[in-house]
């Protein structure tokens, strides 16, 4: 998105993001990675131990092919340009912003475009990193195989009590979804309001931007919900041609394993 910016600015090397909300990107996408490596496995200990042969895709090298490479490097060519191209008509004067979105603005008494529509690099910057950081967590939670409810609480320390401190999390997906979106609106906002005090000179270009994007504009509401449907959509469809036409070892035993688990609770029932 770097580089898609660049092209609108003729390569004069100015960057979307503030340099603040793009050094703290590590921090934020940091969460959904953690909980994914910590709590996510492809199969139930049981159905491992019965079927060694499920651990053979890693030293064949199975992950890691050239047709995998292509299609991960496809996927973030086609969420940059739908992050960016998909946001920036609804945010730029050019775009069509007008005064249909008076009512929404902070203050409604305005009869003239001000703070609740106009927009700036910084505020367009944290919004195309909002989306991206909501797009990962899609991405995360699609991803990984370990999406359960469980029962509360959600560990134990415990044997054969709920899931168990040794087993999983009960709450993977809780982890990862609010955790990574809480901690943006925790950076954000807490920028915002350090940027606030005189003597952080070098933070004074970030004043009021989260709360003019999230609490005066509801169009970054509506596109931070979008925007990251449209790009993990074609993740999904990806995926389900994937898995339809050129299953993973991994993905079949997931599938025996289903129907296993399908027909034990059908004989519990029974």
């Amino acid at each position: 998105m770097l580089i898609l910016y660049n092209i609108q600015n003729h390569f004069s090397g100015t960057p979307v993001f503030d340099q603040w909300v793009m050094s703290g990107f590590n921090f934020i996408a940091a969460w959904p990675i953690l909980f994914l490596g910590l709590f996510d496995r492809d199969l139930n200990k049981e159905y491992v131990k019965r079927h060694p042969e499920t651990y053979a895709p890693g030293p064949n090298n199975e992950y890691i092919t050239n047709r995998t490479i292509f299609r991960w490097i496809f996927l973030v060519l086609i969420h940059a340009l739908i992050i960016f191209y998909g946001t920036m008509p609804s945010v730029t004067q050019q775009g069509g912003m007008n005064s249909g979105y008076m009512g929404l603005m902070k203050g409604s008494n305005k009869d003239r475009p001000g703070d609740g529509e106009g927009s700036d690099i910084k505020v367009f910057g944290t919004l195309i990193y909002s989306i991206l950081i909501v797009v990962l967590v899609y991405k995360v939670l699609f991803e990984c195989r370990s999406l359960i409810h469980g029962k509360f609480p959600s560990f134990t320390c415990r044997k054969n009590v709920g899931e168990g401190f040794g087993s999983r999390l009960a709450y993977t997906w809780v982890g990862v979804s609010y955790g990574s979106f809480l901690a943006l609106l925790f950076f954000l906002y807490g920028y915002g309001y350090l940027a606030r005090f005189k003597s952080l000179v070098a933070l004074v270009d970030y004043v009021g931007v989260t709360v003019h994007m999230f609490n005066n504009r509801s169009v970054s509401w509506m596109l931070m919900l979008v925007i990251p449907i449209a790009a993990c959509a074609v993740d999904v469809a990806m995926k389900v041609f994937s898995n339809m036409f050129y299953p993973t070892q991994i993905q079949i035993h997931a599938e025996i394993q289903a129907a296993e688990i399908a027909v034990k609770r059908k004989n519990r029932k029974k």
